[in-house]
């Protein structure tokens, strides 16, 4: 016998199968995400808008995809070096009173770093160091062209089932 499936279990599915921008979820009230009451419904924590007219309801919409996808942008360091933290930066780009370019800890070159499938921030330091090092070592090696793009994947390494000797 299968156990029923959560919504958050359904949305985590959607998320990681097709990474929507964004999922509409009709009659869960509690949940933890930003909610639309419609109608005579009271509003509850996280509502965000109370029967909006259409056109209000897709620019919130198309603003909050907007800002995800610079909040995925920017290093997320929160450094305020701009004035903001990365949260706002990417609020006043969606909304036009800042540009990507306002952020002054935005790495000059590409260097993602994930570990477990989760993003490690760097601002422009640490990806200028990622970067040089790892250029730097692979430099020494045979088939390295400078100017490539370089992709390193390290596995997590597996327990070891060696005996351990007692010492006599």
């Amino acid at each position: 016998m299968h156990a029923p499936t959560t919504l958050e279990q359904v949305t985590n599915i959607l998320t990681r199968e097709f990474n929507p921008d964004v999922i509409i979820i009709e009659g869960d009230k509690h949940g933890n995400y930003p909610k639309v009451a419609v109608g005579s419904i009271r509003s509850l924590k996280n509502t965000v808008m109370r029967n909006p007219e259409l056109d209000r309801l897709l620019r919130y919409i198309e603003r909050s995809v907007i800002t995800e996808r610079m909040i995925q942008l920017l290093p997320g360091l929160d450094c305020h070096r701009c004035g903001l933290d990365c949260n706002g930066l990417a609020d006043a780009i969606a909304s036009g009173k800042k540009r990507l370019s306002d952020c002054r800890e935005l790495p000059d070159i590409d260097v993602n770093i994930t570990v477990g499938n989760k993003r490690i921030h760097t601002g422009r330091f640490a990806a200028d160091v990622a970067d040089k090092t790892v250029r730097g070592m692979l430099s020494s090696f045979k088939g390295y062209e400078p100017g490539k793009d370089v992709e390193i994947r390290l596995g997590a390494k597996k327990a070891s089932s060696k005996k351990v000797r007692k010492p006599r």
